[in-house]
């Protein structure tokens, strides 16, 4: 199911968006003094192949440097910096290239490059409804802690549901994960954005042209922090269905 996944990714690659000057981060407080913060995230898919995500931070705990590997093998880092507490750039190598650029402190556009060409994208947001549009073809909604519930884009549509939507316990409850980098890794990493919520996610479901997929998020196991160090993912195609397990290794972090 790899390959279906990753055309589904390819298909909006270019589905880049933002977030307000107030929406920098997921429950966009002060920065706790010290947390738990996920280090590693491994995938084991019911086909026995396993993805890992390695995540860095920098010395004000906000994501750094995002390392992907199937089956062990390197397959992309991403790096990311920032300027005023803002993302400034993502790079994947020297193949390519996010810029963030704002207007009175609120995204207004993302510059890609990439090594045949360059795009600009401008972007649109609905603060009353916490909306975010690329051009006039791709609606983002968020829920009120800035949690991606769906996305709208020509023939695909994904929805995420909560299994408590008024409570903060996803695997980055705590951790500060800029809105911009969700977006970058929902058109990227298909399924990553998932895992980067600040709720327990209950129910995926996607849609596109020639089919769907649900997947139920279960059996949830929480670690003496009350941090979520393993679930299950059953996901349904139809015809094919496939058990996924996920595990989470956290680190602890300071701010001076």
């Amino acid at each position: 199911m790899k390959t279906t996944i990753a055309k589904i990714s390819l298909s909006i690659i270019f589905l880049l968006f933002s977030c307000s000057s107030d929406d920098d981060y997921i429950n966009s407080a002060s920065p706790p003094t010290e947390l738990y913060a996920p280090k590693q995230i491994d995938v084991i898919y019911g086909n026995n192949n396993q993805r890992t995500c390695l995540i860095e931070y920098n010395d004000a705990n906000q994501i750094s440097n995002l390392n992907f590997q199937y089956n062990n093998i390197d397959d992309g880092s991403y790096n990311i910096t920032y300027s005023n507490g803002k993302i400034n750039q993502v790079t994947k190598g020297e193949s390519l290239q996010y810029t963030f650029l704002y207007t009175n402190n609120i995204l207004s556009s993302i510059q890609l490059v990439n090594s045949s060409n360059s795009n600009s994208f401008d972007i649109t947001y609905d603060s009353d409804n916490n909306i975010y549009t690329l051009g006039s073809s791709s609606v983002f909604y968020f829920d009120s802690s800035d949690n991606l519930t769906r996305i709208v884009s020509g023939d695909i549509e994904r929805s995420l549901s909560f299994t408590n939507p008024n409570a903060s316990e996803g695997i980055f409850s705590t951790s500060h994960v800029p809105l911009h980098l969700i977006f970058i890794l929902s058109s990227i990493e298909f399924e990553t954005l998932y895992y980067l919520s600040s709720k327990q996610i209950s129910e995926v479901s996607v849609t596109y042209d020639r089919g769907f997929q649900n997947s139920s998020f279960y059996d949830y196991e929480l670690d003496n922090n009350d941090k979520i160090i393993s679930f299950k993912i059953d996901n349904d195609w139809g015809t094919v269905m496939r058990t996924d397990q996920i595990s989470i290794v956290y680190q602890l972090l300071t701010t001076e």
